[in-house]
Order: structure tokens, then sequence, then C-alpha cells
């Protein structure tokens, strides 16, 4: 089961599709530097490893879990 997911509504005909693919990568690499600031300060012995669990079609939607 996943611990997160994000959803990017996105105008259709946009005249710069890739914005949304890189708007998904920015959302990403934050969750991987909230991770490690959050193990970081919270001076734990633990490793996060962001994992893509799931796309759902005919949306851009896709759940995470950490292992």
């Amino acid at each position: 089961m996943a611990d997160f997911g994000y959803k990017i509504d996105f105008a259709e005909d946009t005249e710069d599709p890739g914005r949304v693919f890189r708007a998904m990568l920015e959302l990403i690499e934050f969750s991987k530097v909230t991770d490690n600031t959050l193990i970081k300060y919270l001076d734990v012995e633990i490793e996060s490893n962001l994992v893509l669990e799931n796309i759902e079609q005919g949306s851009f939607i896709v759940w995470f879990k950490n292992i």
C-alpha cells in the first residue's frame, strides 16, 4: 500500500507539456530531501528509499512508498 501520492492537474493543449513532468520531478526531489532532513534532525538510524509503486492509467497520479 502506498504511503503517499501526488496528483497534478493540467490544462489540455498546453504549449509546454514538459512542464507537467518537470513539476512531478520537483515534487519527487522535494520528498527525498524532506525525508533526509527529517531523519537527520530526528537523529534516528534509518534509511529512506522512495519507491515508485504505481502510476494510475488515464491520469497523472503517482503513488510512492518508503521502504
